[in-house]
């Protein structure tokens, strides 16, 4: 009986159908502590838009996650909070409907500045443990309004106000 090199590849195939989708659901129930450290720190150094930093709040250090906006125009404008990335393009209109940060403190891998787009200047807030000045919000939020057509309601300590 002799055995071809198209038979070895249909054997390959079957063979890796069976046992690609179990391994790599379980892989990382068997990694050590140190193995998922290395993995999280590989995940941090291919994702360009990651950031982590740490600042003191109530005398506490506070880590702080967050994923940067390229700055090329027609980049996708990526969710700070979370990492995801919206419709919403760098360079349109569709700008307003955000409020921009850029951390020039920041060191990014790519020595371009660190772009945040949030969706109101109280998400900045919360998540960077920051205050931001009154009239800076109701310029914000007038601006947005007046791009939309209609405002948002705005968390102001523990009350939301709609105007």
């Amino acid at each position: 009986m002799s055995f071809t090199i198209q038979d070895q590849r249909r054997y390959d195939d079957d063979d890796n159908d069976d046992d690609s989708v179990g391994i790599s659901e379980h892989t990382h129930q068997n990694l050590s502590g140190e193995e998922l450290r290395e993995m999280e720190r590989m995940r941090e150094l291919t994702n360009p838009g990651y950031h982590k930093i740490y600042k003191a709040y109530k005398n506490k250090a506070r880590k702080i996650i967050m994923y940067a906006t390229r700055n090329n125009r027609g980049s996708f404008i990526r969710d700070p909070i979370r990492g995801s990335f919206s419709s919403d393009r760098v360079g349109t209109k569709a700008e307003y409907y955000y409020f921009k940060v850029r951390l020039v403190s920041i060191a990014s891998h790519t020595n371009e500045p660190v772009t945040l787009y949030y969706d109101s200047p109280e998400s900045y807030e919360k998540h960077q443990y920051m205050r931001v000045n009154a009239d800076t919000k109701n310029r914000w939020h007038e601006r947005r309004e007046a791009f939309t057509g209609h405002s948002i309601p705005r968390l102001d300590g523990n009350t939301t106000t709609v105007s």
